[in-house]
């Protein structure tokens, strides 16, 4: 039998296959992407999987992490990629004590002042 209690860090799933591809394949150069992006992806996920709980990651400001709301449905969450205002989108959630990240999408935002 195992001992979930003993699972320290994040488990990363991938509802989206090629941002998955993106983060495992360091030679895959997906167009649309700019290399720079690329990196901050991964960077910003490598960051999520080391830690064990979303208030670890809420701590880093420079993420920006914050719940979506409409037109989010789904208890999406994101946090921002600090190249170019992209954003990572995913869902937390938590099954057996595991404390999954389900990554979803990485979409060009712009974050605009309210007029």
């Amino acid at each position: 039998m195992y001992n979930l209690s003993k699972v320290k860090n994040m488990q990363i799933i991938w509802s989206n296959k090629k941002l998955q591809r993106i983060y495992e394949d360091d030679t895959y150069n997906p167009k649309g992407y700019h290399p720079r992006v690329i990196d901050g992806f991964v960077d910003t996920v490598a960051f999520m999987e080391d830690k064990t709980t979303t208030q670890e990651i809420r701590a880093l400001k420079r993420l920006h992490y914050e719940k979506l709301e409409a037109p989010y449905k789904n208890n999406e969450h994101s946090v921002r990629i600090w190249v170019a205002w992209r954003r990572l989108i995913f869902i937390p959630t938590e099954k057996w004590n595991f404390k999954i990240i389900d990554i979803i999408d990485l979409d060009n935002h712009t974050y605009r002042p309210k007029k």
